[in-house]
């Protein structure tokens, strides 16, 4: 996990003399009494407490003028200014009590929004107490630009429903002031006051006596968000948002291209005794844009929209769908690959797309990585892994980011494109059969995302909860608002947008970003990472590929919950030391880098440390997050160019001949040498480099990994087989291994020389004799028997032998018809059960088969078979009735097979 940046509701430098026509002179006032040296310390100056002092107008009254800027893009927020007022001894800093607007993201400081014209304390005359007419007033300040006047004609006054204009009489151009009697009589509950001047418009919220919003109990039809016209709704669309801690809720909402704050509020009705707010409204065919606002003036995105607009969040009421794009999909026949011959590319859309046809930061979307699919084709991998999509920054095209500064679940980054254009690169991609994995970030949300904005409250937002507070096996976040995953409410959240995912967009699969600071508890299969991962799970029956990147790493997640699996973290920094201090242990290559094993965690429970099966761990030499091995040799190591290309080729074998599922990041199979030397750097936007895809190195390069790449996906040897670890040549540093697919009778032979000259070993162990074909250039080697006399390697290399050669892999494709390929096991059905579930596996031979369930402590609590079966697809059925005697007691169980001794598979 990565950050791009931090939001800051931050400030501008003011103009503060000449005559400047983006400026406007503001009058800060302020009533008080008991002190002396008053000030205006505001944060764009300083927090100087005495730089900008008051005058006394009369009475209490206080003021300064200051000149201000105006910034129409001042972090996203139009003319925004952070002040307090000062007087000696003041602790804390007060804020100005006439002021409706504050940053609760910083010590509720008032904001001041500089526009043209400036709206400056626009309140009802109860709280003024600058204005008595006897009748209810609306009063409010306002400012023009530096050699303007106020444009009064377009002066308009909305009061809960009713919009009153002509409004210039009641103005006064020498004091700035407006102050409007109301002429009517205002029932007791709350109100909404909106006053706009041209472009600028402004919303206060008041409550005469008692009384509350309209109240009725919500639809059961009403969904978060949007819910299109039904019947059941007499063909309205009906609006609903879940957020506590305000008095009301108003939703605006205009058809698409037209501003909507401008458009009428409407009050939204408020479940009784509830959270829950909603509207139904009967709204033509046709596309728009909404805002939600709260009691304080907070103004929102919906937190559960699906796109974001140019004014809010847009929508559709027609046939096409909420976001308007009725995609017709043209890869109904896609299959996922098996998750054992799985080979995934990590990629960042607008570095690798932008790389490739020279574009800026943040100018690739969707669109350009589309186009781009061959290339996929042509390297071999069946899956692509797309860094973060969802809209991130501030809310809208937010540039160049690497996506963790996640502000919204459920739109996409506007950056990127429209929901149709990632459908058509998800359709693109399955018409090659290449699987689509998302990186989605479901630890933490970023200030300005509406989810916070609507309760910027760690303790009463039902979504979000104090950093300091960890829940089981949850370790600390330092950057963003901390998501809590032991509510139901985040649970609904986080299970609803992997579901949009998979039913709207066709995704795959997930990395799930930073799940040590979500937690989990074995005693809680409903709460943190459990919660969800293990519904997607079950609902899905296991054909989603979710992966954890949990650092430090945890086979006893991975074993314990829906996960299929996990980053390898023992992998990638054995191989990274290895590239840096060549230190690694030949012991610790076969166990950590080839094999299942892992390093230690904190979790508790804490064992295994062992991965169950070869799918559960993910290989991979760099990520976005780490420096790429030949960055590091060059440029941290000293080693030569040349060098550090040979070695990282070597590195790279081990990937594609170890057990677990290999992950390539972009670039690094042209020899891309991706890396940074401080943070900014590394969070800058640096497109991929492919112009050295075109010279004769990356095209070396390109060709090791594709052929590792085919080999890995297409030899049953590799994607199946059994290791073998076969001898350790310590002083030599020579490593040999290999694997055996009873099956097929494949067989793959790999000797590494991770040493800094050639080297000749003897009596090498070998699998069988035969000749064995080298996977690079299909050149023959006559082995004996099981052991050579001799071999010759160079210096950092890696010889590989198959004793297939590729046209047999290409051209034979498996078992004969109707007889499986491979050994399988396949999840239960039905699942969750009661009381009785079928399980279905596949034998490619005849081999001996036990299948046995156990409960989650590894107690067995049933044999279903034992026996030696013929080749096909067979089933046996589990009774939890007949455990013991008795029932089974109800909660999760793992049914474990083993065949031919070779093969063994766990599901839950």
């Amino acid at each position: 996990m990565m950050i791009k940046s931090l939001f800051l509701l931050l400030l501008l430098s003011a103009t503060t003399t000449g005559l400047a026509q983006d400026s406007v002179d503001v009058t800060f006032r302020w009533t008080i009494t008991g002190h002396s040296g008053y000030s205006v310390p505001g944060e764009f100056n300083g927090w100087n407490s005495a730089a900008w002092p008051m005058q006394n107008a009369g009475g209490n009254l206080w003021i300064r003028q200051q000149r201000l800027a105006v910034n129409p893009g001042g972090g996203g927020i139009p003319g925004a200014y952070q002040y307090k007022y000062f007087y000696s001894g003041a602790s804390p800093w007060p804020n100005d009590t006439l002021n409706h607007r504050f940053n609760g993201n910083d010590n509720d400081n008032s904001i001041l929004i500089v526009q043209d014209p400036t709206i400056y304390h626009f309140v009802p005359n109860q709280r003024s107490g600058l204005v008595d007419t006897g009748f209810p007033t609306i009063s409010s300040f306002l400012y023009p630009k530096v050699g303007s006047v106020v444009d009064t004609s377009s002066l308009t006054l909305q009061i809960d429903d009713t919009t009153l204009t002509r409004l210039g009489a009641y103005y006064d151009f020498g004091t700035e002031q407006f102050a409007y009697p109301v002429p009517f009589e205002l029932d007791d509950g709350g109100h909404v006051s909106i006053l706009s001047v041209g472009a600028v418009a402004d919303t206060v919220t008041f409550t005469i006596s008692t009384g509350g919003p309209p109240v009725a109990p919500i639809p059961p039809y009403a969904r978060h968000g949007v819910t299109l016209p039904s019947a059941a709704s007499n063909d309205s669309t009906t609006f609903r948002l879940r957020v506590g801690g305000t008095n009301l809720v108003l939703l605006r909402v205009a058809p698409l291209g037209e501003p909507v704050m401008t458009q009428p509020a409407r009050f939204m009705r408020q479940n009784p005794g509830g959270i829950n707010w909603w509207i139904n409204l009967d709204l033509p065919e046709g596309e728009y844009e909404y805002l939600y606002q709260t009691g304080d003036g907070t103004v929102l995105f919906d937190p559960w929209g699906r796109e974001t607009g140019t004014y809010g969040t847009r929508f559709s009421t027609g046939s096409s769908g909420l976001t308007a794009d009725d995609y017709v999909w043209t890869s109904d026949g896609f299959q996922r690959p098996p998750i054992d011959r799985l080979c995934i590319y990590e990629l960042h859309v607008g570095e690798f797309a932008g790389g490739y046809y020279n574009l800026g930061g943040g100018e690739a979307g969707f669109s350009d990585l589309a186009s781009l699919m061959a290339y996929f084709d042509s390297l071999g991998v069946n899956a692509i892994e797309l860094m973060p999509i969802n809209d991130f920054g501030l809310i809208g095209p937010s540039g160049h980011s690497w996506g963790y500064d996640i502000s919204h679940y459920f739109a996409l980054e506007p950056s990127y494109g429209r929901p149709a254009d990632l459908k058509a690169l998800v359709d693109s991609a399955h018409a090659r059969g290449i699987a689509v994995l998302l990186d989605v970030v479901f630890n933490h949300q970023n200030d300005p995302g509406p989810l916070w904005q609507m309760e910027p409250d760690e303790i009463g937002n039902l979504y979000f909860k104090p950093a300091s507070t960890l829940h089981h096996n949850e370790d600390p976040l330092f950057f963003f608002r901390d998501m809590d995953h032991w509510t139901n409410e985040t649970q609904e959240l986080v299970y609803e947008t992997i579901k949009m995912w998979i039913d709207e967009y066709r995704i795959d699969g997930f990395r799930y970003d930073f799940t040590q600071g979500v937690g989990w508890d074995i005693a809680e299969p409903t709460r943190g990472i459990l919660g969800w991962a293990n519904a997607i799970d079950q609902e899905y029956n296991g054909e989603i590929y979710q992966i954890a990147e949990h650092l430090p790493e945890s086979a006893a997640l991975i074993l314990h919950s829906g996960l299929t699996g996990g980053w390898h973290d023992s992998y990638h920094d054995e191989i990274f030391d290895e590239a840096r201090f060549r230190n690694t242990s030949l012991t610790n290559f076969e166990s950590l880098i080839l094999d299942l094993d892992g390093y230690p965690g904190n979790d508790i429970p804490a064992a295994p440390t062992r991965y169950a099966n070869r799918t559960e761990p993910v290989n991979m030499n760099n990520n976005h997050d780490e420096q790429s091995l030949i960055y590091e040799m060059i440029t941290f190591q000293g080693v030569d160019t040349a060098t550090a290309y040979v070695r990282d080729k070597l590195y790279s074998t081990f990937m594609f001949t170890s057990l677990g599922i290999p992950l390539v990041w972009q670039g690094m199979e042209f020899g891309a040498p991706r890396g940074w030397m401080t943070d900014n750097e590394k969070l800058s936007y640096r497109p991929v480099e492919w112009d050295l895809f075109d010279t004769d190195r990356g095209r070396d390069h390109f060709g090791y990994y594709r052929k590792l790449i085919f080999q890995r996906l297409n030899n049953p040897a590799l994607y199946r087989g059994t290791l073998n670890t076969l001898w350790r040549f310590e002083s030599e540093k020579v490593l040999v291994w290999g694997f055996t697919d009873a099956g097929s009778g494949n067989m793959v032979m790999a000797v590494a020389n991770l040493s800094s000259i050639e080297r000749t070993v003897n009596d090498v162990p070998w699998l069988g004799s035969g000749i064995w074909y080298n996977i690079w250039d299909q050149s023959e080697l006559v082995s004996p028997g099981v052991s050579l006399d001799s071999l010759t390697l160079p210096a950092y290399t890696a010889l590989v032998y198959s004793n297939v050669p590729d046209s047999v892999l290409t051209s034979v494709s498996g078992q004969a018809a109707g007889v499986p390929e491979e050994f399988a096991l396949h999840q239960n059905y039905p699942n969750p059960f009661n009381p009785t579930t079928t399980i279905t596996f596949d034998l490619p031979a005849e081999a001996p088969v036990t299948i046995s369930v156990y409960d989650l402590l590894g107690r067995k609590v049933a044999d279903l078979l034992y026996g030696s079966l013929p080749p096909g697809t067979h089933a046996v059925v589990w009774d939890g009735r007949s455990v013991n005697g008795s029932h089974a007691a109800a909660g999760v169980y793992l049914v474990r097979m083993t065949a031919q001794g070779a093969f063994a598979s766990t599901r839950k």
